[in-house]
């Protein structure tokens, strides 16, 4: 019998999924196969792709319970004992009421792009509950992570069964099943650990892990750890020049344009390195490295004014800014799939941005510990509330004291600094590759994979 060509062409399910069609003497499907998607992915792939999901699962059950035994150090911290259990009761409501809402949207923008925004709230706001200064920004933060925590629950529910391969369907959920169960365990054993031998704040910042199978690694990664010195110090370097050395806020804005001057350089050296050949590993990897240079060089810098070595150091940073975010952006265009150019950048502008504010939060909690560590006993609270503005009712003694508060705690954040640039140095070791090709030849490459995936959509519909 002669098969028509319609009963060739692979039938959809109800979700939209592609259905392999079947041959004449194949059993017939019964229902359930009928609403499996088959998974056209790598095993290997798949495997790595299931480990960064059930990463974030793991992330947000384990929230539920880790900070159970952290409540009371908390309490105490912020003098609230009877409003604490709020911390625990934000994060549980939000989990709850947005799982409906996060599968909905990840219907209309996909799943991937829904996953990734449901990470990357769950991770800022993570950070942000461990920079929180009084117990209603921590009920406020927890509420806001517990909305991406709801996300990252709902999603892997939806994302692993379209993800497996038939035959290991029925092992996805003894997987999800053991996850769920480790997070339990873990989590107040880990939260009790943690308050008892650091702070409780470490309950929410040890969290500090990304999905690498769903951010484009290298260049997501090493935009996070540069732009987190970067926007640092464009908000320390004026505030240091007009406390530390006197100067007005106009000048604390022109003596960053070094700086930033170095940074389109920077920019223009990376285009011109990968015009060609794909050098983003070597422009990468040198820009990390200047940015790691001038922020430890910046550790030197006395309590004295001394702008002129400030304005030489900051120029390496600038440079090395340039070199990474340029070099970032290139490898995501020749590297990542066409159709996922647009997603590609907007991950980066999201870590660049991240890494930034954290840079900033950062740079204001340890500034406002050194103000109490030092000033306690020098100024008033409403001295310390109205430092920078007029300061003629402070005495010498009074002003030397607070330059050294401000010059002791840029250098801090300098160390800081470069830490966060050194990780930058060892993420670029990812864009390494032994055979450099063609920037052209690459982005044929790319037409040419493109082309082949809407041929074979299309000879599926």
């Amino acid at each position: 019998m002669e098969l028509k060509e319609s009963d060739s062409v692979q039938d959809q399910g109800e979700s939209g999924a592609v259905l392999p069609a079947q041959s004449p003497s194949a059993p017939p499907s019964t229902p359930k196969d009928e609403h499996r998607i088959e998974a056209a992915i790598p095993p290997a792939r798949f495997w790595t792709l299931s480990l960064g999901v059930l990463l974030g699962l793991f992330l947000s059950m384990i929230d539920t319970s880790i900070v159970a035994t952290s409540l009371y150090s908390i309490g105490v911290d912020f003098e609230a004992l009877e409003e604490v259990n709020w911390v625990a009761l934000a994060y549980t409501l939000a989990y709850l009421g947005c799982a409906v809402v996060f599968a909905r949207i990840s219907d209309i923008i996909g799943r991937r792009d829904a996953f990734i925004a449901a990470y990357i709230i769950f991770f800022a706001f993570s950070l942000a509950c461990g920079f929180s200064t009084n117990l209603e920004q921590l009920i406020a933060f927890r509420a806001l992570q517990g909305i991406g925590g709801s996300g990252l629950y709902a999603l892997t529910m939806i994302i692993l069964p379209e993800l497996s391969p038939p035959h290991l369907a029925q092992h996805i959920g003894a997987l999800v099943g053991m996850v769920v169960a480790l997070s339990g365990v873990l989590g107040p054993v880990l939260g009790g650990i943690l308050t008892h031998y650091t702070t409780w704040r470490w309950v929410f910042w040890i969290k500090y892990v990304s999905p690498f199978s769903l951010l484009y690694t290298t260049a997501a990664l090493n935009t996070l750890f540069i732009g987190f010195p970067y926007l640092l110090l464009i908000y320390a370097i004026p505030l240091r020049i007009q406390v530390v050395s006197g100067k007005s806020a106009l000048v604390g804005g022109v003596m960053l344009l070094p700086m930033l001057g170095a940074s389109a350089l920077g920019s223009i050296l990376a285009g011109k390195f990968n015009s060609v050949k794909n050098y983003t590993f070597e422009t990468l990897f040198v820009g990390s490295c200047f940015m790691t240079l001038g922020c430890g060089l910046l550790v030197t810098l006395d309590h004295a004014p001394d702008d002129a070595k400030l304005l030489g150091f900051i120029t390496f940073c600038g440079l090395g800014f340039g070199l990474t975010v340029a070099s970032s952006t290139m490898l995501s265009t020749i590297e990542a799939p066409i159709r996922d150019f647009a997603p590609a950048q907007g991950i980066l502008s999201q870590m660049r941005l991240l890494g930034g504010s954290l840079g900033i939060a950062t740079s204001s909690a340890l500034l406002n510990q050194r103000i109490v560590e030092y000033l306690s006993g020098i100024l008033t609270p409403f001295e310390k509330a109205t430092i920078g503005g007029s300061n003629s009712h402070l005495s010498d003694s009074q002003w030397a004291a607070v330059r050294y508060t401000y010059s002791e705690a840029f250098r801090v954040d300098m160390k800081v600094a470069a830490g966060i640039s050194a990780l930058g140095v060892i993420s670029t070791m990812g864009a390494f590759r032994k055979r450099r090709l063609l920037v052209a030849e690459q982005r044929a490459a790319l037409v040419r994979e493109e082309a082949a995936r809407r041929r074979a959509q299309a000879d599926q519909q």
